[in-house]
């Protein structure tokens, strides 16, 4: 994971991934490379400058930018519009023959929206994001009460209905 030299880390965010951050310089430049994702996290002025900029110069990206409860600040997200979650449900769906009515799919995010609206049964976290639980046909546990847990077992196993 790559993190521009030139914009603070927010410091819970790095707490949580610093053994996987790479310091580079000129991330942010918008020829600097042609990205499958990209996220921010920090201050909200900043967070919706950077949204404001990736949504201006930068081509077939889907952008998300919304406050973050588990790191208590502000978050970005640049996807490709070809790499979706959705996209990539879809796909692993039709090589394994299985109907989208017969796929379910768990999320928390905005990132998740899209694919909480593709799947079958698409089940948000009860601490998840307002978009992705206002897409999910249910909302689950949250994340420490073991939601997908929660989901796995009255959806698959169908214990609890």
């Amino acid at each position: 994971m790559y993190a521009d030299s030139e914009v603070p880390l927010h410091q819970s965010w790095l707490a949580r991934h610093k053994d996987r951050v790479q310091p580079a310089h000129g991330l942010t430049d918008k020829h600097a490379l042609a990205p499958v994702s990209i996220a921010v996290y920090g201050q909200k002025e900043a967070v919706e400058e950077a949204s404001r900029r990736w949504r201006n110069e930068i081509p077939d990206v889907d952008v998300f930018c919304s406050y973050d409860p588990p790191y208590n600040g502000w978050c970005a997200y640049a996807n490709s519009s070809l790499a979706n979650k959705a996209a990539a449900a879809q796909r692993v769906a039709q090589m394994l023959n299985v109907p989208r009515e017969q796929t379910m799919a768990i999320g928390d995010h905005m990132n998740d929206v899209q694919l909480l609206r593709w799947a079958g049964l698409g089940v948000c976290m009860e601490n998840g994001h307002l978009e992705a639980k206002a897409v999910a046909n249910h909302v689950t546990g949250p994340q420490h009460d073991d939601g997908v847990a929660q989901a796995i077992e009255r959806f698959v196993l169908g214990k609890g209905i």
